[in-house]
Order: C-alpha cells, then structure tokens, then sequence
C-alpha cells in the first residue's frame, strides 16, 4: 500500500500542533498520525521531500531541539554561518558525534527521522510499573 502523503504532512508539523494543541504528548501526536504502523515506509527522503514544500517547520523543529530536557539525544546547533550541524550520541560509548549540513532542510530531515524513531523505539519498551504490595498489619492487630 503506498504511503499516505498525509502521514509526512503531519509528521512535518509535529511541533506545532504541539504547541498549538498543548494537551498532548509528541508520543501520543505521532501515534495519531499512523506513523508506528508504517515507519519502514517514511525515510528521510520522504520527510526532506516533504519539509520542503513545508519551509516553515523548520524553525519550529529547531526550536523542538532547544527544548529538549535531556541528556545524550539527537539535537540540532545552529551555527554563526547559518549552517546546522547534528548532534548525535552512542548510547554505547557515550561518544558525540557531529555532522555539519549546510542544507538545513537536510539537517532538519536527519533530525525529525531520528527523533521520530526514538520515539517509536519507546513506545515498543513502556516502562514497567511495580505492583502495588499489600501493607501487612502487625501481628495481633486486625486491619
């Protein structure tokens, strides 16, 4: 079945229906756009097709990057030049690694697929909550 150019569009503006909508999660709006069911069909040849007829979001992903509140993750540096470079982590090593692109359509590309599936990549591992334990009464008392 071939790939609903819908799917990218919304995938494109990510962060603005973010903002805008501001009652759910990135996880809860890329769910939404069937992306976890058809990821092996969106490349980042089809987000970079599709982001440039969409040059506004890239601000808006490059602000999504300085928002992040975390440690060791893909993240866009906008540099003096007016180039991108992304950042990238080895979760194995702890290692950073960085790419310069001049095109920021292509740095932003990049980006969005890798956050994307990082996201995706959680959505397969939820976390696994503790059972709640029953509080003992001490001996000879009843409850």
């Amino acid at each position: 079945m071939k790939l609903n150019s819908n799917i990218l569009v919304e995938i494109v503006y990510l962060p603005l229906e973010f903002r805008r909508r501001g009652d759910i999660s990135m996880y809860g709006l890329l769910k939404q756009t069937g992306y976890f069911e058809r990821y092996n069909e969106v490349s980042e040849k089809d987000i970079y097709d599709t982001l440039s007829d969409h040059l506004e979001c890239i601000g808006e992903w490059i602000q999504d990057s300085e928002d992040q509140r975390c440690s060791k993750v893909w993240y866009l540096k906008q540099n003096d030049d007016n180039t991108l470079t992304l950042v990238s982590w080895s979760h194995s090593t702890s290692e950073r690694s960085e790419i310069l692109y001049v095109d920021k359509v292509a740095a932003c590309a990049a980006y969005i697929k890798h956050k994307i599936e990082f996201i995706r990549q959680i959505s397969r591992h939820p976390q696994r909550t503790k059972k709640k334990q029953k509080k003992q009464s001490p001996p000879n008392q009843t409850p």
